[in-house]
């Protein structure tokens, strides 16, 4: 009976492991960054929430003319700058989100769907320090697993 289970749960391991590589994850932060690169302006921000989720869009951002263009607006750490310290719980208090947005026309937010479910409370929170920043969402781009917020000031 050991075997017998042994042999399923490898088996089962195996076939989830085939349908990661083939179909990705749960997130595609690939064409994200691509779509940015496409309609990033300089000087544009891009706030990343949850703050984990920067280390992929950093990954691609490595090379991308995007890299050049925008800019992180909270926390503010240059792209490429320890990104390992954003794997930690980096907190997003809303009066520190609506000062950093402060020099900002525009600004793409980057959210794992997954994550708005996740904490809502904490995406209120930094949708409302936009809103007090001045800012309103002007359209919606959905990737897999993604959306891009375009925030522009009111």
């Amino acid at each position: 009976a050991a075997a017998v289970l042994l042999v399923v749960v490898l088996a089962l391991s195996v076939v989830g492991t085939a349908q990661w590589y083939s179909d990705g994850g749960p997130q595609d932060f690939r064409p994200v960054v691509a779509f940015l690169s496409a309609h990033a302006q300089p000087g544009d921000g891009v706030l990343v929430f949850a703050p984990y989720e920067r280390i992929p869009v950093e990954w691609y951002l490595d090379g991308s003319p995007a890299a050049r263009t925008l800019h992180p607006v909270y926390p503010a750490t240059a792209w490429g700058v320890d990104p390992l310290y954003f794997d930690g719980s980096v907190p997003l208090p809303s009066s520190a989100v609506e000062r950093a947005a402060a020099p900002y026309q525009r600004i793409w937010v980057v959210s794992a769907t997954a994550d708005l479910s996740l904490y809502p409370a904490e995406a209120a929170a930094v949708q409302g320090a936009l809103r007090q920043a001045g800012f309103g969402p002007t359209g919606t781009t959905h990737f897999r697993g993604v959306q891009v917020t375009e925030e522009t000031r009111q």
